[in-house]
Order: structure tokens, then sequence, then C-alpha cells
């Protein structure tokens, strides 16, 4: 125990409080995927309640925060004192090592999700020698800042105005339609010479476990679909546009533009207050500048988004 607070393996029953929570901090996407899954917990000695948690997947002699998921880190009450932290730090390394592990992998979300609790726990993971094994740049549109087109660079206001006169048109598309969407999507990104990360089949589980958090959207020539997306809540503040690209048909219209206006003004309307445009990565790893700086002139600030790792002695 660290000033009274009591330190946990398994499953926890707890409501947690104080903190926002992820999509991928849950039991029920934990269960996803086919690797053995150790949860740790901080739990309150007298309300009961969790105050921090964090889950790794146990692949051969290494944990990692999540292999099924784009983040997976710490997360805990912003009002824990930070000895509580270092000390549930120290406590998962011994659990893990004592269960064999001899190398830890952090992913983090991107820095804006969490960004008083990152604040603390950054420095605490240095001071106990994980090192930045890397770093991403994610985007992200802040929702609650005011009107999607102010913050367009001119290029963009152009490509919106040409859409708009083009008459496309954009829409919520049913799940019912999740199979034509990622069809269309698979079909951009093939034009382009890339895959999804995703088969449809993980799409689909992913859909039936979470129909609530998946949310489809489209922009439409007529009857035929020019650009579409498909993004997940990753919690009550920030929805992911996780897979979203346009036909290369469409190319001079950009209507992917005129997708993340109404995705933005549904975001507005749901009060979220991030959009999350996800990292500009190439397959190699490298920064994908031209698709980096598009998101950019969308209106979106830079996040940083860590990897960080550590070799238990």
């Amino acid at each position: 125990m660290s000033l009274g607070f009591q330190f946990c393996t398994g499953l926890s029953s707890y409501r947690a409080e104080g903190y926002a929570g992820s999509l991928f901090h849950t039991a029920k996407h934990l269960a996803l995927g086919t690797a053995e899954v150790q949860s740790f917990f901080i739990i309150h000695p007298n309300r009961q309640v969790c105050c921090g948690e964090v889950h790794f997947h146990i692949d051969g002699a290494t944990a990692i925060s999540r292999m099924y998921a784009p983040f997976g880190s710490f997360l805990f009450n912003n009002r824990l004192a930070p000895e509580v932290i270092s000390d549930f730090i120290d406590y998962c390394e011994h659990e893990l090592k004592k269960n064999g592990v001899e190398k830890l992998v952090l992913v983090h979300a991107p820095n804006q999700y969490y960004a008083e609790q990152y604040a603390l726990l950054h420095p605490l993971l240095f001071k106990k020698e994980f090192y930045l094994l890397d770093a991403e740049v994610s985007s992200l549109l802040h929702v609650e800042r005011g009107n999607f087109s102010e913050a367009l660079h001119e290029w963009e206001q152009r490509k919106l105005r040409q859409a708009r006169v083009a008459g496309l048109q954009a829409i919520c598309v049913p799940g019912e339609e999740l199979q034509g969407l990622y069809d269309f999507l698979k079909g951009c990104r093939r034009q382009k010479g890339y895959e999804l990360s995703m088969s449809y089949g993980e799409v689909e589980q992913l859909y039936l476990h979470f129909p609530e958090a998946i949310h489809l959207f489209a922009v439409y020539d007529k009857s035929r679909i020019a650009a579409a997306a498909l993004c997940v809540v990753v919690n009550p503040e920030v929805l992911y546009a996780f897979y979203y690209d346009h036909h290369r048909d469409y190319d001079r219209v950009s209507p992917v533009v005129l997708l993340m206006e109404f995705i933005y003004r549904w975001c507005a309307e749901k009060k979220f207050r991030y959009l999350d445009l996800g990292t500009s990565t190439t397959a190699e790893g490298m920064v994908n500048f031209p698709l980096l700086a598009f998101k950019l002139h969308l209106g979106a600030v830079p996040s940083p988004k860590y990897i960080f790792q550590k070799v238990l002695k």
C-alpha cells in the first residue's frame, strides 16, 4: 500500500473516479485480443473506487500496454499524490517481473488527451529508467474552439467551396452499411499502394462489440461515394477518425475537407472536445509530411504520441 491506497491485479469491479478513461481500457475491449492480459489498479481504501489503472498484453517476455489498440498506458486520478503514482509504477514492474516479464513497452495516447496526467507521468518514467522508444505526431482538431472553416488554410477553404459548388453532400451512414464503407476505404488505400491495418472481420468484431462507439460518415456525389470515414469514440471527450479517405476521381475537389467539416459539426453537437485525425507516419516509420501538412491545414494542432520502453533488471 502507498499512503493507504491499495494496489491490485486481475479484474476490478470498482467504478473509476476522477479521470477520463478510454474504450481501450475497458475489460470488453481487452478481451478482443488473443494474448494474455495482466491488469493493475489503484483502489481508494475508504471510498472503494478505482483511482488508476494500466493493462498489459503479454507477448513472450514482453509486456506491452495494448497490442490491439492505438494506446493503453497508465491512467489515474489527477488528485493522486505523485508518490502514489510512483509506487504504482514500481508495483506493476515488480509483479510483471515476478511473472517472467523482461521488457515493458508503454504506448501512450496523444499528449493532449491526458495533458495533466502525462506532465507528471513522463518525468516519473524517465526517473525510473524508461527511455523513449518512438515518437509520432498526432493531429487534433479542438472542437470547442469554434467554427471549423475559420481555422482552415486558404487552399482548403477553396477546396471546401469547390465541393459545395459540385453539389457534394456529407451524411451520417448507418452501421448496416459498414462493409460497403470499409470496402470503399480499402479500395481508396489500394489506389495509393497501401492496405488498411485491420481486416473487415476485425472491424466488424469491433462494431459488434461496441456499436455505440463506431460512427460512419460519407460524402456523396449523388448516389456515388466520394469520401468516407470510420470513427471511434475513445471517451466522452474524443472522437478518433480511425480511417478516412477519398476516391482519386475526386482529387480535384478534395472531398475529405467537406467530410471533416461535417464530422467536426457532429462532434460539436455531441459535446466532444477533440476530433483526433490520427498520426502521420509512413509504413517505414517516417513522418508523412504531405499528410501532416494537410491535417494542419485543416486547423489541427500537433500533439506528440510517445512509446516508452524499459528493460527490467
